[in-house]
């Protein structure tokens, strides 16, 4: 096929997909902040689509891998954000506060909650691997009226995670903010 040009576009150009003069397919995807990124159908008899990347460049989306993968010189990946999202947002009465999704399994987790007036109760945490199905952790702590508190649960592995107030009693209000690393 020397000569003549055999290309798959996506509508976005985004990627894009031609065979070389040589035969050999490549594939254009996306990098950016410097650096090459190059694709290919690899060799007969190997792993199809091997991936080069070099010196600085950032891979967004969904990244498959598959079989091993050697690694050389630093790697460095975001799991999740750094900053405390707020799971429960002044709620007056027993609840169940917004998940926050870590990206990633995380094994550690930590709630800071503050009642404001007189409402009192109990903090409490649970993971999720899916979002869906959740689980109560040992982790609880007494949520005193008029009192900030924090409870952490360590060593259980969940993408999910949520603070709870249960056994409210009094009036008044209990934020919670929750992170996860």
């Amino acid at each position: 096929m020397p000569g003549q040009y055999v290309g798959i576009e996506d509508p976005e150009q985004t990627y894009r997909a031609h065979v070389t003069a040589d035969g050999a397919l490549k594939v254009d995807g996306s990098a950016s902040s410097g650096g090459t990124s190059t694709a290919d159908q690899g060799a007969a008899g190997t792993d199809p689509w091997l991936v080069t990347v070099s010196g600085t460049t950032t891979v967004s989306g969904t990244v498959g891998i598959s079989g091993t993968v050697p690694v050389s010189g630093t790697v460095t990946t975001t799991t999740a954000d750094v900053t405390a999202v707020t799971s429960l947002a002044a709620v007056t009465a027993d609840a169940l506060g917004t998940p926050l999704d870590a990206g990633v399994p995380m094994t550690t987790c930590t709630v800071i909650a503050t009642s404001a007036s007189e409402l009192a109760g109990t903090i409490i945490i649970q993971g999720s691997h899916d979002g869906t199905t959740w689980v109560m952790t040992n982790a609880t702590v007494p949520l005193p009226a008029a009192g900030t508190v924090t409870v952490s649960v360590t060593g259980m592995a969940c993408r999910y995670w949520r603070a709870g107030l249960s056994e409210a009693s009094g009036a008044g209000t209990v934020t919670a903010t929750i992170m996860a690393a």
